[in-house]
């Protein structure tokens, strides 16, 4: 395909960008047919106002059909879908996000930087919780991994409030009764009685 300069003009209005411009494009076929089509001007360059962070077109990947490039990025106030927070979704988050992680342009921020980081750590923890569960149905007998899956049973609780306390106090248990000097074992055993409301049990722990 090959652009062509016509006596026409098409653009379009964009609530930030302004007066995009358009660009017809000519296209043939192998059986001799062909025809015209407009598309964006990729080659257009808006002005970047002082407080804008300006973007880099070549980093960024989107539908020039469905989306203007991100010529530039201005902090917008949003609200958090959590928490109810106002906050502010940087120009500087903006670019990462779209230039450095590739997000689709779809892409909007709904959560707080603090949400966002909640949600990140539960996701972490529920994998933690799986792995480590994992590992002590393939190795029942080893301490280490007993201590291991007593944490991530801490972990989730102190996360979530839900989960099998008893289990992990058995879990560090009989780590401790496969390898008496493994003091982490009672330091989640102690944690554990705390968090399950035995602060008695803890303290003897």
């Amino acid at each position: 395909m090959t652009r062509r300069e016509t006596g026409q003009r098409r653009s379009e209005d964009h609530p930030l960008f302004g007066d995009l411009p358009f660009v017809e494009v000519s296209y043939a076929l192998p059986d001799g047919r062909g025809g015209t089509f407009w598309e964006r001007d990729l080659e257009y360059r808006p002005p970047v106002p002082p407080e804008a962070v300006p973007g880099d077109i070549e980093k960024q990947e989107f539908c020039s059909w469905c989306h203007p490039p991100h010529y530039y990025y201005v902090d917008e106030p949003k609200w958090c879908v959590e928490c109810r927070k106002r906050f502010v979704f940087s120009a500087e988050e903006q670019k990462f996000w779209f230039e450095e992680l590739k997000f689709n342009f779809h892409s909007i921020a709904i959560r707080c930087q603090e949400c966002r980081r909640s949600q990140r750590r539960g996701k972490a923890t529920k994998i933690q919780l799986q792995e480590a569960s994992r590992v002590v149905e393939e190795h029942p007998d080893d301490a280490s991994s007993l201590v291991t899956y007593a944490e991530a049973i801490h972990a989730h609780y102190s996360e979530f409030r839900e989960g099998k306390l008893d289990t992990g106090l058995a879990a560090a248990r009989r780590a401790l009764t496969l390898a008496p000097e493994l003091h982490e074992a009672r330091f989640w055993e102690a944690a554990l009685q705390e968090l399950a409301g035995r602060p008695a049990k803890a303290r003897q722990a």
